[in-house]
């Protein structure tokens, strides 16, 4: 059990939050498949619906389109939305372990919303330098995974990824690598109208960038629905603290106790047997060396 799952690190917005017994990022995957079986069936009318236009900005009133899109696939293919969940599953897991439930569903929502504004306002601007107006909707939670693979990277630089179960490469470089494929297709010939929306990909990460590095929690922005005697007023977005709301007590001497009997379980049984917390726990001990040595 990781350390946010017990009842006392759990806040009040959290256990009201549905779905909040499970890790958001399965509640997502389950709420995409279940819509990417619907569309199936459907024969992809279900899809045509959720999908984004490329004309939103002149039609303002579809602008739920601009969320619906990241919960609609290819029905075509598997692979459309099973890479698209798998990437969400790898790397969503340790960021909602970093950010909590509740933010990282905002991050992963409004992630999907900007990469669809960046996307819809390429097309528009193209449109008129060319004169030649898109047809073809964009579907596909790409940019919300973009948002969430760039914030991994920015908080695993060097965790090690295996591709293939083979070739170890660092999070950091993989990402880098990826984004950069984007960037190189996004000023190629098949940047617009082809199967893949390069620029709604790069708005995810320059969004996913951005909050990675202002903190901002933008749900903040948005008042919660009261319920029950709780509920909060609007605020304006507020700068965070870079990993989980809940710090570590400032007792120092509990503080080097409890990083001792992580270093003795590792000598014991290998660094392999850590849990996520025991992991967390290491890194924010490294950083406050780091601190010190300032």
């Amino acid at each position: 059990m990781g350390l946010y799952d017990r009842d006392y690190y759990r806040s009040d917005d959290e256990r009201r939050f549905p779905g909040s017994d499970q890790p958001m990022v399965f509640v997502l995957m389950a709420i995409t498949i279940v819509l990417f079986v619907a569309d199936y069936f459907s024969r992809g009318q279900l899809g045509r619906i959720l999908a984004l236009k490329p004309d939103v900005f002149l039609r303002p009133w579809n602008a739920w389109q601009l969320l619906t899109y990241g919960f609609a696939h290819d029905t075509t293919t598997i692979w459309h939305v099973g890479l698209n969940m798998f990437a969400l599953w790898f790397f969503g897991r340790d960021v909602e372990e970093l950010y909590g439930r509740r933010t990282f569903a905002w991050l992963y929502l409004t992630g999907i919303v900007i990469a669809g504004l960046v996307w819809a306002a390429c097309e528009q601007l193209a449109a008129w330098g060319t004169g030649v107006t898109a047809h073809v909707p964009v579907v596909g939670a790409s940019g919300g995974v973009c948002s969430v693979m760039i914030i991994y990277a920015c908080n695993f630089p060097k965790r090690i990824i295996l591709i293939w179960g083979l070739l170890p490469v660092p999070a950091v470089v993989l990402v880098g690598l990826y984004i950069l494929q984007d960037i190189a297709s996004a000023v190629g010939a098949d940047a617009r109208g082809g199967n893949v929306a390069y620029m709604a990909h790069l708005g995810g990460a320059a969004y996913g960038w951005l909050f990675y590095r202002t903190q901002w929690s933008f749900g903040s922005i948005v008042p919660a629905l009261p319920l029950g005697k709780a509920g909060r007023k609007l605020s304006w977005p507020a700068r965070r603290p870079k990993l989980r709301l809940h710090e570590e007590p400032a007792d120092e001497p509990n503080w080097q106790q409890e990083v001792d009997e992580v270093l003795a379980k590792i000598s014991r049984e290998g660094e392999a047997s850590l849990t996520p917390a025991e992991r967390r726990k290491l890194e924010d001990a490294s950083r406050r060396f780091q601190e010190r040595r300032r």
